[in-house]
């Protein structure tokens, strides 16, 4: 009887490591077809097709769209912070389409923050955060402040805060201890501890997010980053590659 039990529990985990490999070479299978540079130029057809027809606002959005997916299938992992904002403004106008003026968006960056730059897509991961669990439909003055600024002479201060749903501290307690677990699989590749964990692994271990609550209403999502421009890094990157 147990020699039958470890066969057929070796069994099920063979089925069950072929259906994951199934999965995989799907999922391959289906991004060979459908390559970056395909959708891209399907969606360029698509606002010349809806510019054509008079359609100028579904234009705009798909050309806030495309500019999207052509910012996260590039090349550069760190940017200009200026860049990074542009970025989150045209994702924030397609949001602004969908929940049609429903929250109030400011930006709140001094000059001298934005003279720096940083790793790509940590906006998005957190704005998308807030419209999936703290936006508020029945609050008639939602609003989201991103706003920066600096901490001392090595550190900066990025920060998303709203005044949604919120969570209780119980709750952040059990999201900070989320936050530092390992990254298992893709459904969690733009997450708030994918964020974490890629603001760890570039900056450092005494870097990344910091949640808090935002007053009595709300949340505070702090992101924690060294100062450092894009020619520091492409140099730094240089010296690395010389070094190699």
């Amino acid at each position: 009887i147990n020699d039958m039990a470890v066969r057929l529990d070796n069994n099920i985990n063979r089925a069950h490591y072929y259906e994951l490999r199934q999965k995989d070479a799907e999922l391959s299978e289906l991004q060979s077809k459908f390559n970056p540079h395909f959708l891209y130029n399907t969606l360029e057809m698509l606002r010349n097709r809806c510019e054509h027809a008079g359609n100028s606002d579904v234009a705009e959005m798909i050309t806030d769209f495309a500019a999207i997916f052509r910012g996260l299938i590039g090349s550069h992992t760190f940017v200009p912070l200026k860049e990074e904002l542009t970025t989150t403004r045209r994702y924030l106008r397609l949001l602004e389409a969908r929940y049609k003026n429903q929250v109030n968006i400011r930006f709140d960056f001094p000059r001298g923050v934005l003279c720096y730059g940083i790793i790509r897509n940590v906006f998005q991961p957190l704005i998308e955060n807030y419209f999936q669990y703290g936006f508020d439909t029945s609050n008639e003055d939602n609003e989201i402040i991103i706003s920066g600024r600096l901490l001392d002479e090595t550190t900066m201060l990025l920060s998303v805060s709203d005044n949604g749903c919120g969570m209780t501290e119980y709750a952040i307690e059990a999201l900070r201890w989320k936050l530092e677990q390992p990254v298992k699989n893709s459904r969690e590749s733009y997450g708030l501890r994918n964020l974490h964990q890629r603001l760890k692994l570039f900056y450092g271990d005494d870097c990344g997010l910091r949640i808090e609550r935002n007053g009595e209403r709300g949340l505070r999502v702090n992101i924690i980053a060294r100062k450092m421009t894009c020619e520091e890094y492409e140099a730094t990157r240089q010296k690395d590659q010389y070094t190699e």
